[in-house]
């Protein structure tokens, strides 16, 4: 049976219980209250089990006697999830190591900080005035305007949207959004500590990206506003917005 894919979520689970094993002394075997207490951070109490159980299904833990598990960790690096989908928030070393004493268990092992991964290469650009240049500026821009019509990050129901907007393949606008935020050039953040959604917004370096394009928006404010209406949304008050 092939393994499942690997959602981000699935991969920080797993990376912070083999940094938990190596904290313990038992590098690449986990107790179960430690397991379960880790994935307790990432997922409800109520999908706890069946989250370790899909990992378990898909042999990315493996079961072993006193109610233990073992780590198999596949790939190593953020960048080799096979998903898409919004980074959970990283567990800290210090955090982990207060989860490893609440279940009774000792941390017998400093924790060790792993080497930063290097730079991301600086993606290189279509080449200019094709459609493949165009559009990815072109949904910054769109984006951006969106943004000060409505202040700040859109949430996510409003941000797909206006991505995909009068596009025909609407999946491939939405990798687009992610493959943007990969280089940087769009970000996440969460509305709250407690919402797991993130909402989006242009980075400072997509809308110098954009501009420096010299691209803009091809939505008109009025089409931006049809949009929020659609979903329910008020736009801020025409003093609140660029340009008003």
């Amino acid at each position: 049976m092939d393994r499942i894919k690997l959602t981000k979520i699935q991969m920080a689970l797993l990376r912070a219980a083999d940094e938990a094993s190596a904290m313990t002394g038992t590098r690449g075997v986990v107790s179960d209250p430690v397991l379960r207490r880790i994935a307790g951070h990432f997922f409800r109490p109520t999908l706890v089990s069946p989250a370790l159980r899909e990992l378990v299904r898909a042999r990315y833990l493996v079961p072993l006697p006193e109610e233990r598990h073992r780590v198999v960790l596949e790939p190593h690096d953020w960048r080799d999830c096979f998903l898409p989908g919004y980074e959970p928030e990283a567990l800290s070393l210090g955090s982990l190591a207060v989860m490893i004493r609440e279940t009774g268990a000792n941390v017998v092992e400093a924790p060790t900080l792993t080497p930063p991964a290097p730079p991301a290469p600086t993606p290189r650009e279509p080449s200019r005035d094709t459609p493949q240049w165009t559009r990815r500026f072109r949904l910054l821009a769109n984006h951006r305007l969106a943004e000060t019509w409505y202040g700040d990050a859109l949430p996510p129901d409003l941000s797909s949207a206006i991505v995909c907007v009068n596009q025909s393949d609407e999946r491939f606008f939405l990798a687009l959004r992610y493959k943007l935020a990969s280089e940087r050039l769009m970000e996440t953040i969460r509305p709250d500590v407690r919402s797991k959604a993130r909402n989006w917004r242009v980075s400072p370096l997509g809308i110098e990206s954009y501009e420096r394009h010299g691209v803009a928006a091809s939505l008109s404010p009025l089409e931006v506003e049809t949009i929020g209406a659609s979903l329910g949304l008020v736009p801020l008050p025409r003093s609140n917005q660029a340009g008003c």
